[in-house]
């Protein structure tokens, strides 16, 4: 009978141990790291090139306005496609099953300087983060090309990170340039992107998917991003990037 009940004892305990160990890995859905195929870099072509005047003769005063676009070398640009699959896999990467993913307004690229970002705490951007982004590299954040001065507004469509739900107009946003302009202010706006943080006070770039849309060059792409860059540095900054799928 003494044996018995240890028994059922034992089985108790492990039933219970069997239930902890459960729970201890019960995960909910995060951004990942996604594969990088490099396309191609460019910039202007206008860079450093000067404009000629002749034929104005000695003698006379000429007055003369002058207007420029000059390229802005403290922040960069990254825009293309994104593809993939849901997938449930083992820690060797071996899988069980696949699932296709179909896009639409339910996915992000997430961009950062840090690869180690805390998803369950992230939230809107404050301006000290900001400020302290622009300090990072170099940039004054009075001034207009500053990350401070450039996310100036809050409009946004929501989106989740992971189970992190993030409600309209809430962060600091900005829509990128459609066909070489920009774009009026709305929540509909095509290729928004917006600032968030994490618990440690990371900066997160949040591009939003718009698939196969018409972007700054008219050509098609799935998101759009601008992000800051160091230029007194020499060094480019580098950058970590993540995806959610869904």
């Amino acid at each position: 009978m003494a044996n018995k009940k240890n028994t059922h004892i034992k089985m108790l305990i492990l039933s219970l141990a069997l239930i902890v160990i459960f729970l201890s890995v019960e995960v909910v859905s995060v951004p990942v790291g996604p594969t990088i195929t490099y396309v191609k870099n460019e910039t202007s072509p206008n860079a450093g090139l000067a404009t000629a005047r002749s034929g104005d003769r000695g003698g006379y005063i000429t007055t003369v306005n002058l207007n420029a676009a000059q390229q802005n070398y403290a922040w960069k640009a990254y825009v293309g496609n994104v593809t993939g699959i849901m997938v449930l896999e083992n820690a060797l990467n071996y899988s069980i099953y696949e699932w296709p993913v179909s896009l639409g307004s339910s996915q992000e690229v997430y961009i950062s300087r840090n690869n180690s970002v805390i998803w369950a705490s992230v939230s809107c951007s404050n301006r000290s983060i900001i400020q302290a982004e622009d300090t990072f590299l170099s940039l004054n954040s009075s001034q207009s090309n500053s990350i401070n001065r450039t996310f100036n507004v809050s409009t946004h469509r929501s989106f989740s990170v992971g189970a992190v739900p993030i409600s309209n107009s809430t962060c600091p946003a900005i829509s990128t340039f459609l066909n070489d302009a920009a774009q009026s202010s709305g929540e509909a706006n095509k290729f928004q992107e917006v600032l968030l943080k994490d618990s440690t006070s990371n900066l997160i770039y949040a591009s939003l998917v718009d698939q196969d849309q018409a972007g700054f060059d008219n050509s098609l792409y799935d998101f759009q991003a601008i992000v800051g860059e160091n230029e007194v540095s020499g060094i480019p900054t580098t950058y970590y990037f993540y995806v959610e799928l869904g």
